[in-house]
């Protein structure tokens, strides 16, 4: 089951999508992750709180079935050993249904937990992006494969170039 969330447009995006950072955009994810925490960490304290109330509902249900099935089965001249009356309560349906509920989530709930944690790895992913870029990484040099050695060595002849050109205008221009 894949999980969907609303975006900032009302519309159901998958949350594995909202993770996906746009390496052409950085500035605009930079900006957008706070956001995009904050909605994970929201979503994280809801489903706890529901995972907490269901099973807080469970333990209330089966509490009530144990004291209801100990007095039908002393009713009923059966053994209301709390063996016997625990037995009973887990085959019950209100039982199984709330703890099939619970289950559900608890499941809800840890996989909140997982996205929050996967937003915050976005955000560190996010860093190490912004300073490869910063580095020069994803020049066109870096890009076509050059080692690092070749890439030093371009940028370094590229440098040279540019002060020659810098010193050849000031002497034709007047020193500007």
């Amino acid at each position: 089951m894949k999980r969907q969330t609303l975006a900032n447009d009302d519309e159901l995006v998958p949350e594995s999508e909202r993770l996906e950072i746009d390496r052409d955009d950085l500035d605009g994810e930079l900006v957008r992750q706070p956001q995009l925490y904050w909605e994970a960490s929201e979503e994280a304290v809801l489903t706890a709180s529901r995972r907490d109330f269901a099973k807080e509902h469970l333990e209330q249900t089966d509490a009530d079935l144990f004291k209801r099935l100990r007095i039908e089965l002393a009713k009923a001249g059966e053994k209301d050993t709390d063996t016997a009356v625990k037995a009973a309560v887990e085959r019950h349906q209100e039982h199984i249904d709330a703890t099939t509920h619970y289950l559900e989530t608890a499941k809800e709930a840890a996989l909140a937990d997982a996205f929050k944690w996967a937003v915050d790895q976005r955000s560190r992913a996010l860093r190490e992006l912004a300073s490869l870029y910063v580095s020069g990484y994803f020049s066109v040099d870096s890009v076509r494969g050059k080692s690092a050695g070749e890439a030093r060595e371009a940028m370094h002849l590229q440098n040279r170039e540019r002060m020659r050109d810098e010193r050849r205008r000031r002497r034709e221009g007047g020193g500007d």
